[in-house]
């Protein structure tokens, strides 16, 4: 956003306006220091936020972590979440609960 001519450049600053402040602030300390405090219980919007700013790292991470939490109950759902925001493994998990 800096590098090309966008608002964000001739401003100097970003507006996050889709990200709520706990889960911005668990975002921002993954940026700086690699590690989330409360994973577990953002592990669903960090890993919307991680696709959205491409931080591959961060959405591998929510994305194994939602796995482990598929069940029969929340499956559609996050075969939706996967299938929106390009987590492959989030789907074909809850694609193998919904077939199961």
């Amino acid at each position: 956003m800096f590098e090309n001519n966008m608002k964000e450049s001739t401003e100097g600053k970003v507006v996050i306006e889709d990200m709520d402040p706990p889960i911005l602030k668990e975002f921002l300390r993954f940026l700086y220091g690699g590690g989330v405090d409360n994973l577990t219980s953002y592990s669903l919007e960090l890993f919307i936020a991680a696709n959205k700013y491409d931080i591959l790292p961060l959405k591998k991470i929510c994305e194994t972590l939602l796995c482990m939490h598929v069940t029969p109950s929340n499956a559609m759902h996050m075969y939706a979440l996967g299938d929106t925001h390009g987590g492959t493994v989030l789907k074909e998990t809850a694609l193998n609960i919904l077939k199961s």
